[in-house]
């Protein structure tokens, strides 16, 4: 079995994707808890004006979507596990979540979804493999193989030819 760690060190986002982000974040925020405040109010929010609910929203938003946005996050430790049957990921976490490891196992022959991303906003590229189907690959994840292993090219050929085969509708 050979081991993998890797090292996520995504490049740092400019200025402006930062800018961006906060925003997104903050309007996100802010639709979500401006519905909530008109849908479910509580008393003392029925007795103000919207404005000054739209005021408070907006500046709760614009804090909550700077503290998601511009404060660094820690990236765990990553090991890739790979044998001939199978490769795994194991991300364990470090500080108070230093208990918490996720591991997520791709096997031989159950390989459903191959997906190759490009690094975007600090993340980095490489290929997502997953046992699901798209939807459930994209809403879960997979295993992640970074394009900075030497072994990348082995490896994505050696996760290609485990991918199951598509099974085609018959006409009837």
């Amino acid at each position: 079995m050979e081991t993998y760690i890797i090292q996520m060190n995504g490049s740092k986002p400019s200025l402006r994707q930062r800018v961006l982000s906060v925003l997104l974040m903050a309007t996100v925020y802010f639709l979500f808890m401006l519905a909530w405040k008109f849908f479910w109010p509580s008393p003392y929010e029925k007795q103000e004006s919207v404005y000054s609910i739209i005021l408070e929203v907006a500046f709760i938003s614009l804090f909550w979507g700077v503290g998601m946005t511009l404060f660094p996050k820690k990236i765990p430790n990553c090991k890739l596990l790979v044998d001939d049957q199978s490769i795994s990921n194991v991300l364990q976490y470090s500080g108070w979540m230093k208990w918490y490891s996720v591991r997520k196992t791709v096997t031989a022959g159950k390989v459903r979804t191959i997906r190759e991303i490009k690094g975007k906003l600090g993340a980095s590229s490489g290929l997502i493999a997953s046992e699901q189907t798209d939807w459930k690959a994209w809403m879960w994840g997979g295993i992640f193989i970074p394009k900075t292993l030497p072994e990348y090219e082995n490896l994505k050929a050696l996760v290609e030819s485990w991918q199951e085969p598509e099974i085609l509708p018959r006409d009837v």
